[in-house]
């Protein structure tokens, strides 16, 4: 019976999970929640939830929105589970609690959800970006420019999240940013260290005034080296890892095989 509340709010929690602005959960959230969220504490919070959707890549909504929707599933998952538990065994203390406890995990599951949003920007970054530095190394040693190279780039790739960071940054030079300061916003923007590593190599390449084929050349191999030391220390733990299942099915394997010898010795003895 408990578990029909949050299939029930399913539907809802995923247009919130999603980002959506014209979900009811941001209607129910404001409508309930709206005088604790204008509060000094929970505002620091809204800016801190800001700055983890805009690394997560969700720049169409505002920290503001994602925790009232998130306040809103719970909510409605709290007075979904009151109602079910009530109907079943009663209204009293214990189906108060138990529905709280409800509301408040929703709440966490769905405010989790910028967390997980980051790690898997991360890991799509971490994938498209070895790719743009192969072709960057390729098309500057001709006397491509970094802009012709980034504009090249998502032109070939425009729905990946490194060609909507590249775009950005672009902008931002074009607006009249400097490199640097773009390079820097970049880096505030992208949770991955190896993309951080290249922008980082790229601004002291530029204040020292080394040619970005050279910079991009040498983070290329430093990268395809440190990917190759990766995919080695992977295939080893993963030989770890097989140790104990594979012992298990010898194990397996001998009982199955000594297993009736045995059993036809002992009858065999008595």
């Amino acid at each position: 019976m408990l578990l029909l509340a949050p299939r029930l709010v399913a539907p809802l929690m995923a247009r919130a999970s999603a980002g959506s602005l014209d979900s009811p959960l941001l209607r129910v959230g404001q409508l309930l929640c709206g005088g604790i969220n204008r509060s000094d504490s929970v505002q620091s919070y809204m800016r801190a939830l800001d700055a983890k959707l805009r690394v997560a890549g969700r720049r169409g909504i505002t920290g503001e929105a994602f925790l009232t929707q998130a306040e809103g599933a719970g909510i409605v998952a709290l007075l979904t589970t009151i109602v079910l538990c009530a109907s079943v065994v009663g209204f009293g203390p214990g189906v108060l609690v138990v529905s709280a406890m409800m509301g408040a995990i929703t709440t966490w599951l769905l405010l989790t959800r910028a967390d997980n949003w980051i790690a898997e920007r991360r890991r799509d970054l971490d994938r498209q970006f070895p790719y743009f530095l192969d072709l960057a190394v390729m098309t500057m040693d001709s006397g491509t420019g970094m802009l012709e190279v980034i504009a090249a780039y998502v032109s070939s790739a425009p729905d990946t999240a490194l060609a909507q960071e590249l775009s950005a940054l672009t902008t931002d030079i074009n607006m009249g940013t400097t490199v640097e300061a773009a390079l820097l916003a970049l880096e505030s923007r992208i949770p991955s260290q190896d993309v951080t590593s290249v922008t980082r190599a790229i601004r002291q390449g530029l204040r020292m005034g080394t040619p970005l084929a050279q910079v991009f050349r040498e983070q290329a191999e430093t990268m395809r080296f440190r990917r190759s030391q990766h995919a080695e220390r992977s295939a080893e733990e993963l030989k770890v890892r097989l140790q104990g299942p594979a012992m298990m099915l010898v194990m397996a394997v001998l009982i199955l095989i000594l297993g009736p010898a045995l059993v036809g010795m002992t009858e065999g003895g008595v």
